[in-house]
């Protein structure tokens, strides 16, 4: 890093042993001695906008995008009737569908709970775009 002129910021720098849950129970090292500083290993990180576990069972980051989706849900509800239908359709796809695609081929792999819990928020976003009404209110565990 010195030869290229480049600097690590040990506040932005985050590390993380990814594994089992018995592989990470046997490590001891928690932390990375490099030459002018020393760096934390951590079980969560984010890199790209995606949050990591060190099990990559992408639960904090399915909760993060959900967290985010039905917040943005919220402040379109408000606006809703103000907005043409196509206006709406521009804001679902900008704000939400975007949210949802975002690195999507990380998902692979995912629990049924978790397809489940996608699913509830993909449903949701649809009842805004048609106008309908929700039944039923079934949030996965």
């Amino acid at each position: 890093m010195t030869l290229n002129r480049l600097k690590l910021n040990t506040d932005k720098t985050q590390l993380i042993w990814l594994g089992t849950r018995q592989q990470l129970a046997k490590l001891t090292m928690t932390q990375l001695q490099l030459s002018t500083s020393v760096v934390e290993f951590d079980s969560v990180v984010t890199d790209l906008g995606v949050i990591l576990d060190n099990q990559l069972s992408m639960g904090p980051q399915m909760t993060a995008v959900s967290r985010s989706h039905f917040y943005q849900m919220c402040q379109l509800r408000v606006v809703q009737r103000s907005l043409t239908k196509d206006a709406l359709m521009s804001l679902i796809k900008a704000f939400i569908h975007c949210r949802l695609d975002y690195c999507n081929a990380l998902l692979a792999g995912i629990t049924d709970t978790q397809i489940k819990w996608l699913q509830s928020v993909q449903n949701t976003t649809a009842r805004l775009m048609s106008g309908a009404r929700r039944r039923d209110h079934i949030m996965p565990g």
